[in-house]
């Protein structure tokens, strides 16, 4: 089922009376679709604990059932992967080894400890660092400093509104 979207009407209000029974609507409608939000989770939640159930034993088999191949490639290593070979094509699928690598911290120590070191060492390419605008920063400064940043100010009123959740559970 498709629903078209239609815009709302645009209905002009003449004074402070309209403006208050259009927030008090408001107020209501939101409430109606906090109300049937609620319910839509709530039936969502029990689908999720439905189908959770029915995967566990599945999830639980398929893990043993893939300790039992590890096991298998492991005891018989060394005549499956002769001559080098990493992997083995059987009848439904392929089993096999490859490299892992894990970095982590050596005894006592932390990966804040890893960080410092990189620095402290000039590896900078041993860090990650995700950058963005800090906004509440440059909206301090100047126009002028902000041109050098090649930014700009943008003030304007935005209108908000707030209903009063209170009065409407009256």
């Amino acid at each position: 089922m498709t629903t078209k979207r239609q815009k709302p009407a645009v209905i002009i209000i003449d004074n402070e009376q309209q403006a208050n029974q259009t927030l008090a609507k408001v107020g209501q409608l939101n409430r109606a679709v906090q109300l049937l939000q609620d319910d839509m989770n709530e039936e969502i939640d029990k689908l999720k604990a439905n189908y959770k159930a029915k995967v566990y034993p599945l999830a639980t088999t398929i893990k043993g059932l893939d300790l039992q191949l590890g096991a298998f490639a492991t005891n018989h290593k060394k005549e499956l992967f002769a001559d080098g070979k990493k992997s083995v094509e059987m009848t439904h699928g392929i089993i096999g080894f490859r490299k892992s690598t894990k970095i982590m911290a050596i005894t006592k120590h932390t990966l804040a400890d890893i960080i410092k070191k990189c620095h402290e060492h000039h590896r900078p390419e041993g860090i990650r660092i995700k950058e963005s605008v800090n906004k509440e920063y440059l909206s301090q400064l100047g126009d002028e400093a902000l041109s050098q940043l090649c930014a700009k100010k943008e003030v304007k009123d935005v209108f908000y509104y707030e209903i009063k959740e209170e009065d409407l559970k009256k």
